[in-house]
């Protein structure tokens, strides 16, 4: 879980970065971040990066 919380922190950072160059002022409340996971992967899998996700406050809710 670790490299995927780490990968979303870096897209996070990243984004709020360019949008900040780019003269916007946005926090990550102001976004609605959707990651999506193939419909094959199993619960635990799914669970796995709802976790990664709340880790970095992508996420509040494990089914927003």
């Amino acid at each position: 879980m670790r490299i995927f919380a780490i990968t979303f922190r870096y897209l996070k950072g990243h984004l709020l970065n360019a949008l900040r160059m780019r003269g916007k002022e946005v926090t990550t409340e102001d976004i609605k971040w959707v990651v999506t996971v193939p419909a094959m992967w199993n619960d635990v899998s799914k669970q796995f990066i709802r976790k990664a996700a709340i880790e970095v406050h992508i996420c509040v809710d494990v089914r927003s």
